[in-house]
């Protein structure tokens, strides 16, 4: 699958789009122009928490094509300071 032209941000092993809302918007409509399935999920802290317990939530999720942080306390984490690199890391999504 071709790689995204956004950034991503792991949190507890998810990886987060992080874009402004216009980009989202686009990458979402490129990957509905492609000739092939794909999958955009809108996580939330409570999926976040969920996907930590549950491995095959969590599997479920990382086989999206795109994630996004659906919620404010997603957003929060890249400003917070400090955090644990186990638990947020930042790099871009293959």
């Amino acid at each position: 699958m071709e790689a995204l032209s956004t950034k991503s941000l792991a949190i507890f092993g998810i990886p987060f789009c992080v874009a402004r809302k216009e980009a989202i918007l686009d990458q979402i409509c490129k990957l509905a122009g492609k000739n092939h399935a794909s999958s955009v999920i809108f996580a939330n802290a409570h999926v976040v928490v969920e996907a930590h317990h549950h491995p095959c939530l969590k599997s479920a999720i990382n086989s999206a094509s795109l994630v996004v942080p659906d919620g404010v306390p997603i957003t929060w984490v890249p400003h917070r300071k400090p955090w644990k690199e186990s638990a947020v890391s930042s790099k871009a999504r293959p």
